[in-house]
């Protein structure tokens, strides 16, 4: 009798389950980048560690001509240098448009960084200079993103990420 049930409950579930599933496609577009930004924040240890940029931090940095729909920027709260960014595009096919325009602001920051280095050679900087080298930017289902983050940091941003979309 006990294995009735259990065939009886796994049947149930193999019906159920299908049914109240998200597409992945309709998830994706439901899917609010303000949530996925803060839950990322929670990952890397909270979000009392980040303050959101403004709409014209993001506009002045990443350009107007990229057709940014969405957008959220977390910068790091703190001595630490730990940034991070995702969009939504207008029109996805511009996704290649918004990457260059971060690896422009990387550049800009990286560019920033390096005169400074130069002013104050003992300032410790290279660290924060080997981190906007190695920033990540993609792009993942609709949305761009990237990471100033040290590679566990990056991992961790990536799974919240990869959940979400």
């Amino acid at each position: 009798m006990e294995s009735l049930k259990r065939l009886f409950f796994l049947i149930l579930l193999l019906f159920i389950l299908p049914s109240s599933a998200c597409h992945p496609a309709q998830e994706r577009a439901n899917t609010d980048l303000r949530v996925i930004g803060e839950q990322i924040c929670e990952t890397l240890g909270g979000k009392e560690d980040f303050l959101l940029a403004d709409e014209d931090f993001w506009q002045s940095n990443f350009g107007s001509d990229t057709g940014i729909k969405e957008a959220y920027v977390f910068l790091g709260d703190g001595d630490a240098l730990r940034e991070f960014g995702v969009f939504r595009l207008q029109e996805p096919r511009k996704a290649s448009t918004m990457k260059e325009a971060i690896r422009a602001y990387l550049a800009r920051e990286q560019s920033s960084l390096a005169e400074l280095r130069a002013l104050y050679p003992e300032g410790g900087l290279d660290e924060r200079l080997a981190l906007y080298r190695d920033a990540t930017v993609d792009e993942c289902d609709g949305i761009v993103y990237y990471f100033v983050l040290n590679g566990e940091d990056t991992r961790r941003a990536l799974s919240v990420l990869s959940e979400k979309t």
